[in-house]
C-alpha cells in the first residue's frame, strides 16, 4: 500500500505515523497521550488497522492507544519476508516499542494477533497486566491432515512471486472480498469492505499475507502459555467461521486466570461488526485486573 495515494483515505489518518526501527518503516496509529496508560492493538493475518478505527476513539478516552500495521501489512512495507513467523514478529515489535519507550500495560490481539500478544506480553512479563484475544487463532488453522498441507500450500505460493500480484488482480476484477461476510460470519458495512478490498487488491499487502501464513508456527507458544501468570481475556464470537469454539474454550481454559466471554450473533470481526460491546468488555477487564 502507498501511504502517498492511499492514506489520505484511510481511516483515523490523523493519528498515522511512520517509525524507522529495523528492520522496518511501521505504520503505527498512536493516540499520543502520555499521561493514560498503553493499549496495543495488533490486527491478524491480512488486515491493518482500518481494523480497529471504530473502537480505538472509544478506547482513546481511558488509554493511550497504539494500533500498528503487521510487517508486510498494510503500510509497514517489507523488502523480504524472512521474519514473519511468530516469533519473529514478536521480537520486531518487541524492539519497535524498546525503541520507542512504549510499555503497554494491556495487548489486544484479534485471530492470529492474539497469538503475538501472548508472545509479546511472555517475553515482558514486568510490564503487561493482561492480555485480550479476539477470536484467537491459537492453535491450527485447520484440523487433520488439512494442518499440515495448509502451510505447506501458503509456503509454494509464497515462494512464487507472481502468486500475490495473480490474487490482487482477481479481486480487483471481481472483487472477492465480499465473501467476507460469509467467510468470517460478520455482518460489517460498506466501508470497512471497501478498505479491505483495497488490502486484497494490493500485491505487497498479499505477498506479506501469504508470507506469514506460510511461516506460521504454534508449537513454542503452546508450550509456554499454560505458564502465563497474567489475566487474560477470550472474546468469542459464536458465528465464527474461522474458529471453532470449542477449540478456543478449551485453550483457554488450559490457562490460569483466564476469563471466557461468548457473544452470540457475532462473528470472526466481532470488534468490527459491534465495536461498543467489544470496548464493554476490554474496559471491564481492565477495571478488574488494576486494582
Amino acid at each position: 500500500m502507498d501511504w502517498n495515494s492511499e492514506g489520505r483515505d484511510w481511516p483515523l489518518n490523523q493519528l498515522s505515523r511512520f517509525c524507522h526501527v529495523r528492520p522496518y518503516n511501521w505504520h503505527i496509529q498512536d493516540t499520543n497521550d502520555s499521561e493514560k496508560p498503553i493499549s496495543l492493538l495488533i490486527h491478524g493475518t491480512g488486515a491493518s488497522t482500518h481494523s480497529w478505527h471504530r473502537l480505538i476513539p472509544l478506547l482513546k478516552e481511558s488509554f493511550r492507544v497504539i494500533a500498528l500495521d503487521l510487517p508486510g501489512h498494510g503500510f509497514t512495507k517489507s523488502k523480504d519476508h524472512n521474519r514473519s513467523s511468530l516469533n519473529h514478529m514478536a521480537d520486531d515489535i518487541q524492539s519497535l516499542l524498546t525503541t520507542e519507550g512504549l510499555q503497554p500495560k494491556i495487548i489486544v490481539g484479534h485471530s492470529a494477533g492474539a497469538a503475538i500478544a501472548f508472545r509479546l506480553a511472555l517475553n515482558t512479563k514486568q510490564q503487561v497486566e493482561g492480555v485480550v484475544a479476539i477470536n484467537g487463532v491459537l492453535d491450527n488453522y485447520f484440523s487433520g491432515l488439512s494442518s499440515i498441507f495448509y502451510p505447506i500450500a501458503a509456503k509454494a505460493l509464497a515462494m512464487n512471486p507472481l502468486a500475490a500480484p495473480f490474487f490482487a488482480k482477481i479481486n480487483e476484477l471481481t472483487n472477492q472480498t465480499l465473501r467476507i461476510t460469509k467467510m468470517t460470519g460478520s455482518k460489517i458495512d460498506d466501508e470497512t469492505l471497501r478498505h479491505y478490498n483495497k488490502l486484497f487488491s494490493d500485491p505487497k499487502h498479499l505477498a506479506g499475507t501469504l508470507a506469514m501464513m506460510s511461516q506460521w508456527k504454534l508449537d513454542g507458544l503452546n508450550n509456554d502459555l499454560p505458564n502465563f501468570n497474567k489475566q487474560s481475556l477470550f472474546l468469542i464470537g459464536k458465528n465464527d467461521r474461522m474458529v471453532a469454539e470449542n477449540s478456543l474454550i478449551n485453550y483457554a481454559q488450559k490457562l490460569k486466570n483466564s476469563k471466557i466471554v461468548i457473544e452470540g450473533g457475532l462473528g470472526h470481526l466481532m470488534h468490527e461488526e459491534n465495536p461498543l460491546k467489544i470496548f464493554d468488555h476490554l474496559m471491564c477487564f481492565y477495571n478488574e485486573i488494576k486494582y
